[in-house]
């Protein structure tokens, strides 16, 4: 069950009895976990021809030698996407085409999204970009984006020679 409201527990209080450290709380909370949820959607899609966002779900990894980001794209071909990278972002665009429209058919839920959209993920540092690769196989798109090579593994100490001194003695 939700969390009442302040506005709800003065309602159900009519004595005007309410703890407002125990309130204050809750808004905090409510309004915590709606700015969450805010966050975790903010740049991850433009809304498209169905007024909603695509959201799209990505899992990014590496491992000693690469950086693997895929990405769920059903229904979706490699012609419908673009892949770019600048500055060390990766943008990912591309358009869901809607099927082919039935006549006479009113929809009374649609959740489908049908449009353009955008994601960008930004990349560590040490990304051989000029080696990117991409795969997409059953709608699903892995990126994959080799590291550059550290030039040297350890540290290395570097000696200073005397040299002729031009301090008066």
């Amino acid at each position: 069950m939700a969390e009442k409201s302040l506005v709800d527990k003065l309602r159900d209080n009519p004595l005007g009895q309410v703890d407002y450290t125990q309130a204050l709380d809750s808004i905090k909370r409510q309004v915590g976990t709606a700015l969450d949820e805010m966050w975790k959607n903010i740049g991850t899609a433009h809304i498209g021809d169905s007024g909603r966002a695509l959201n799209l779900s990505a899992d990014q990894g590496e491992t000693e030698k690469k950086l693997v980001i895929s990405v769920e794209l059903p229904g979706m071909n490699e012609e419908d996407v673009e892949i770019s990278i600048k500055d060390n972002v990766l943008t990912l665009s591309g358009e869901k085409k809607s099927e082919h429209e039935v006549k006479g058919l009113n929809f009374y839920q649609r959740e489908r999204f049908f449009g353009e959209f955008e994601r960008a993920f930004q990349l560590p540092a040490g990304a051989d970009i000029g080696k990117a690769s991409a795969e997409m196989d059953m709608g699903v798109l892995t990126i994959t984006i080799p590291k550059i090579a550290p030039s040297g593994k350890k540290a290395r100490k570097i000696s200073i020679k005397g040299g002729k001194s031009t301090r008066k003695k």
